[in-house]
């Protein structure tokens, strides 16, 4: 089984993200993911009641399965907040009390794009690999409400 390394990530205006990561040697192809609601790591998860009934979906597991799937190093990317269950993907999305998107509220200056590719460039720093090659070959994933990321 891989291992997981969860990793506090800075991104765009000095925003931080928690990253579950998983890497191969060399990097070569890197699958980002973004998780839905519900999704959080292990110990968050033990420790909500909503979220108790999922633990099998942490994110830490999620990590694990894809590395299993697909021969790329992972990384998944845990939402800024999370209210209730609802993951907040707030560095990204210009998002209400529950993470939804606003309506017609779209940042046309790429910041979510900005805040990601300074996210992998510190977490590149942080793992002691060349930002080439970890930006060599890049999938962007999401499910549910990390979709809307993607979006």
């Amino acid at each position: 089984m891989s291992r997981v390394k969860t990793v506090r990530s800075t991104g765009a205006n000095g925003q931080l993200n928690t990253l579950d990561v998983i890497l191969r040697r060399p990097p070569g192809n890197l699958m980002v993911f973004f998780p839905g609601d519900l999704s959080a790591g292990r110990e968050e998860m033990n420790a909500d009641e909503e979220c108790k009934d999922w633990i099998e979906w942490n994110t830490e597991a999620i990590a694990q399965l894809l590395s299993r799937r697909f021969p790329f190093s992972i990384v998944i990317v845990h939402p800024s907040r999370r209210r209730q269950g609802y993951s907040c993907y707030d560095h990204f999305l210009i998002t209400n009390l529950n993470g939804d998107p606003r309506d017609g509220e779209y940042d046309s200056e790429g910041s979510a794009s900005l805040h990601l590719l300074m996210l992998l460039e510190d977490l590149s720093v942080k793992m002691g690999l060349q930002k080439k090659d970890l930006l060599s070959s890049l999938h962007l994933v999401g499910f549910s409400k990390g979709a809307v990321v993607l979006n």
